[in-house]
């Protein structure tokens, strides 16, 4: 059974999860979005979330105030639709 890396201060291979915290400098902006799903109002970004919890959240209060409007929720390090609001 897998329980952790072994503590080493100052190593700097220590491991941070499955990626090496050397190679954090390697990793390309495309792959690490720090907020990663966005909410969409009419095709306009109106805010940026880390959790799809919140986003979907805040696109139903977005919806409630202007029924009219396209709402959706999308991923950004992928560019799809995660969810589409309706009501």
């Amino acid at each position: 059974m897998f329980i952790g890396w072994p503590y080493r201060p100052n190593d700097p291979t220590e491991r941070s999860g499955r990626v090496l915290i050397a190679d954090y400098e390697r990793i390309t902006p495309i792959k690490l979005v720090e907020c990663p799903f966005e909410v969409r109002v009419d095709k306009v970004l109106h805010d940026r979330f880390y959790d799809v919890r919140d986003a979907v959240a805040v696109a139903q209060q977005v919806k409630e105030t202007n029924r009219v409007a396209n709402v959706v929720v999308t991923d950004a390090r992928t560019n799809k639709l995660v969810i589409k609001v309706e009501g």
